[in-house]
């Protein structure tokens, strides 16, 4: 695939929920049945977050970490049973701050632990594909590493 020439469009339709469930539900199971891991950390970038949000649930994901996140229903945000940390970028057309608000509101009402830290100058996708070279935009995706560290920490 060359650089900026993914045909979304093409790839949706394989990869929607009924597509990607079975697949997280397996890796749960052989996380926990077949090597006994005791507390499950989720990292959601993206297209990844909406199941960070479908999976922070009592036994199954215990904390989740988010950056940038893709469409998440507000009633799968509503529904998480544990700790959500979530970077934003401040550029962002799926994760708008009309949606940053309204997470907020809702990730209030679940009584869970929760963090929005908002990342100025940068836009959607800052976490993972950031320009290097600018010395902000590497300094944005380093912090939101380390949040996603301190969260886990604090919180597995």
């Amino acid at each position: 695939m060359a650089a900026g020439k993914f045909d979304f469009a093409a790839w949706a339709p394989n990869h929607q929920t009924q597509h990607i469930d079975p697949i997280v539900e397996s890796s749960l199971k052989y996380l926990k049945g077949e090597l006994g891991v005791k507390k499950v950390a989720a990292v959601g970038y993206c297209f990844g977050a909406k199941y960070v949000a479908r999976y922070l649930k009592d036994g199954q994901v215990d904390v989740g970490f988010n950056a940038h996140p893709s469409f998440v229903t507000h009633e799968e945000l509503a529904a998480i049973k544990g700790p959500l940390s979530i970077a934003a970028a401040e550029i962002d057309s799926i994760f708008t701050t009309q949606l940053r608000h309204e997470s907020e509101d809702i990730l209030i009402k679940t009584g869970q632990p929760w963090q929005i830290n908002l990342y100025s100058g940068v836009s959607h996708g800052f976490a993972v594909r950031a320009d290097l070279s600018n010395p902000h935009f590497k300094w944005a995706k380093e912090q939101a590493f380390c949040q996603a560290v301190a969260w886990f920490r604090q919180y597995l």
